[in-house]
């Protein structure tokens, strides 16, 4: 007997903070060189939006300014490659910058 394929996700653990006017993420485990979204919560839409990108340093963090308009929730997202799933990070709230 032969039991059913199973898909297992692997997904590295995203951290995220504010640090003035940008947005720091990090993953672990390492993923330098993967792509990251930054996205804010639109409650009009019921979902995130993206609104900025970049990638993941050679320590597997990066560094995206981010001024915000309004107060926002924002995450990010640690695109999938090399076999590894999305990595999401929790949602921050973020003040309106002055």
């Amino acid at each position: 007997a032969a039991s059913p394929v199973v898909k297992v996700r692997v997904v590295p653990r995203v951290a995220i903070e504010r640090r003035g006017s940008a947005i720091v993420v990090s993953a672990r485990p390492a993923r330098p060189g993967s792509r990251v979204a930054l996205q804010v919560y639109e409650r009009e839409r019921f979902d995130f939006v993206t609104v900025a990108r970049g990638r993941l340093d050679g320590s597997s963090r990066a560094t995206i300014r981010f001024v915000a308009e309004k107060k926002a929730h924002v995450r990010a997202v640690v695109r999938a490659s090399g076999g590894w799933d999305d990595g999401l990070s929790r949602a921050i709230l973020v003040p309106r910058s002055r």
